[in-house]
């Protein structure tokens, strides 16, 4: 795939963003945990976990909060990887979140660019349960 090719820090940059990438629609995905960052809000005291999460060949950043106001969210996403079940306390393993598969609810947004045209982009509006089995 062409967008894949590495570029030296001496190549001549020409690709002024003129298309290609497109959002997703909304709907619900299956993703992949592609990377992290344990990084801080600007406050410089909330742990903020930084999430790539790949959905086929779009890239979606989320950023969950560690603060009891947005332990929910972090909640939704432990339990559509697996790492916690209802009613039970879990904590993130972070030495198996790069790899971890879930599902989740991506919505679509429009932002005003630093040129003053519009942008389009993706959210995970939520992270879902994994499906139930019927034995």
């Amino acid at each position: 795939m062409a967008d894949n090719i590495i570029l030296s820090w001496d190549a001549v940059i020409e690709d002024e963003g003129s298309g290609g990438w497109e959002p997703l629609e909304e709907g619900d995905y299956d993703f992949i945990v592609d990377d992290f960052k344990r990084t801080f809000a600007k406050d410089n005291t909330t742990p903020v976990l930084e999430l790539s999460i790949k959905i086929g060949d779009n890239t979606i950043r989320d950023w969950l909060h560690f603060k009891k106001s947005t332990e929910w969210k972090i909640s939704q996403f432990l339990i559509s990887i697996g790492m916690k079940k209802h009613g039970e306390p879990a904590k993130v393993d972070f030495d198996h979140l790069i790899g971890s598969k879930g599902r989740c609810h991506v919505t679509e947004r429009t932002y005003t660019k630093t040129d003053g045209t519009e942008g389009r982009g993706n959210n995970i509006g939520n992270y879902l349960e994994p499906p139930k089995m019927a034995w």
